[in-house]
Parts: structure tokens; sequence; C-alpha cells
């Protein structure tokens, strides 16, 4: 506004109408300044009870709902944290139930992978013991081949080359004598 209108507004008026719009919008300056101090105040309150200072009021007291929620679920997580570090067995109960059920599922893996990787274990022993017996099954034909071939060499032949056998060429070659 320039001084001419606020001149003219003066005239038109009056100066007293003036001089009480002037009035009350410094009152209401000074009354809203009040106001934000009062809230700054309560932040303030509210951020050293966050924080955890002591001689701060309770959370719940000076906080707003989503703000308290938000400092509970944080508290729990870091406690949460600190448990799973210190326990390596187990969830504890302050940890929310997404991790507690991860913790459950890691946990089943953990036992599927134990259960499997025995069976894994057992199934190369079985494995190992049959390639064994069948090693030793091939090692015994071979050498009843040997011998039996060396039982028809050292048997007497016929005219026509056949091998002739006798009582006691035939239990050479059966593996008796």
């Amino acid at each position: 506004m320039t001084p001419l209108v606020i001149w003219n507004l003066v005239k038109t008026v009056g100066p007293w109408v003036v001089l009480a719009i002037v009035i009350a919008g410094v009152g209401l300056l000074v009354v809203d300044r009040n106001h934000l101090a009062a809230l700054n105040q309560t932040h303030q309150a509210c951020v050293a009870s966050v924080q955890g200072k002591p001689g701060s009021q309770p959370i719940g007291s000076v906080c707003e709902a989503p703000i308290v929620a938000a400092a509970t679920t944080a508290t729990q997580a870091n406690a949460c944290d600190a448990l799973l570090v210190s326990t390596p067995d187990g969830v504890p109960a302050v940890c929310s139930k997404g991790v507690q059920t991860l913790a459950a599922t890691v946990a089943a893996q953990a036992s599927t992978i134990a259960s499997q990787a025995a069976a894994l274990a057992e199934a190369k022993s079985n494995t190992d013991a049959a390639v064994a017996r069948a090693s030793a099954r091939a090692t015994q034909a071979a050498i009843r081949s040997a011998n039996a071939q060396a039982v028809l060499a050292a048997s007497p032949h016929d005219a026509a080359g056949d091998v002739v056998l006798n009582a006691d060429g035939l239990r050479k070659l059966a593996g008796q004598q």
C-alpha cells in the first residue's frame, strides 16, 4: 500500500478505525508468536523425549501419535538388532513379526539343507561301497578267467586241437584245487 492510499483510507474511515485495525493486527501477531513459541517448546520436549535425554517427559505425553509409533518401532528394532547379534539361537520376542517369520524360514531352510547334506553323504557312502563291491567282483572274475585260461592252456589237446579235460582238469577249472 502506498502512503497516498493509506492517507485516503484514514480520511475516509477515520483515524480511530485505522488505529483499531493496526492494534488488532499487532495483537494477532503477538498471539501467533506466543502460539509458535509454545509449539517450539513442545517440539523441543518431544525431541528430548525421543532422544531419551535424562529428565525428559514420557514420549506419549509430549509427542503426537505418529511420532510415538515411529519411535516405539525404532526402539523395538534397535533392541531386536542388539539381541539378534548377542543371541545366536532363537529370535527375541521384541522383534517384529516379520523378523520372526524370516528367522523361522531361515531356520527351516537350514534344517532342510542339513538333512539334504546328510542324505548326500549317505548316498556317497553307499555309492563308494557299491563301487568297491563291483571292483572286487570284477577282480575275482578276472582272476577266475585267468585261472580257467591257464587250466585250459595246460590241459592236453586231442588230434583235432580240442582240449581234453579229465577229472583233475575239471576240478582245476572249477577252482576247487
